[in-house]
């Protein structure tokens, strides 16, 4: 979902009329409208056939089988190191291939399985798992992408130990050199995930709301607990997760009384 600024002055600027007048304004607004939001990566909709030409997946996950058809058409080579990352992932996997026609007509994604007798699953018979980790995996591959990505529980459906694949490939999307340097934004509430930034409290953000029909907070782990990582860390030695399961780094369930 591309972000758009309707209730903004900057909806109204055009950039034949406005460009010697407010350059700098057309140059944030365009920026801003860059950002890309996944709201979920919906398997139902992952699964759906698609067609057309399309240089990233929707913010539900459409377009991933024409994304991945166009990337194994123009980048082979970057299509291989997604197909070799996921087969690191899942031994039995031997290859992935797009079903359909090519561009405008329908297409489906297929997993090939070489455990002893090949096997082919279709779109309809893959995991979650394995259909989130592609759409979010897919992003690295690309020529462009956007200055900044916003992700809603991205580690949903995927199996407790992918978690930190699902991670690492967000923090090499935050790696990439100009012109396309990302940041990327999450939201969570696993455990798992945030023991991933065990060594990096200060990239973690707890959001919480104090009271009933109260704003929420939103506060930088390292600034708010500063004292409670020390001990933290000498009590759950390397589980963030743990530690806010047991209610000690905030944003518990529910409003406070």
């Amino acid at each position: 979902m591309e972000v758009g600024l309707p209730a903004s002055i900057m909806s109204r600027l055009e950039p034949r009329r406005d460009h010697d007048r407010h350059p700098e304004l057309l140059r944030f607004r365009d920026w801003v409208q860059s950002f890309r939001a996944f709201l979920l990566l919906d398997p139902k909709v992952l699964r759906m056939p698609d067609r057309g030409k399309h240089d990233t997946v929707g913010p539900s996950g459409e377009h991933l089988a024409p994304l991945l058809a166009k990337l194994k058409r123009e980048k082979p080579e970057a299509f291989h190191k997604l197909v070799s990352r996921v087969k690191r992932l899942f031994p039995t996997v031997s290859d992935i291939s797009i079903q359909g026609g090519r561009t405008w007509g329908w297409q489906t994604l297929r997993l090939h399985e070489g455990n002893g007798q090949a096997v082919v699953f279709n779109s309809q018979q893959m995991s979650d798992g394995v259909l989130r980790l592609l759409a979010v995996t897919s992003l690295l591959y690309l020529d462009r992408i956007p200055s900044v990505i916003t992700f809603e529980e991205p580690e949903n459906g995927v199996h407790p130990q992918l978690i930190r694949e699902v991670v690492q490939v967000l923090k090499e999307l935050t790696l990439r050199k100009p012109p396309n340097q990302c940041q990327v934004f999450f939201t969570t509430h696993s455990p798992y995930v945030l023991d991933e930034f065990f060594d990096h409290p200060e990239q973690v953000f707890v959001v919480e709301r104090g009271r009933p029909l109260e704003g929420a907070t939103i506060t930088r782990l390292s600034e708010r607990h500063q004292g409670k990582l020390k001990i933290v860390r000498e009590t759950f030695e390397h589980s963030l997760g743990e530690a806010w399961v047991n209610g000690l780094l905030g944003a518990t369930a529910g409003a406070k009384p």
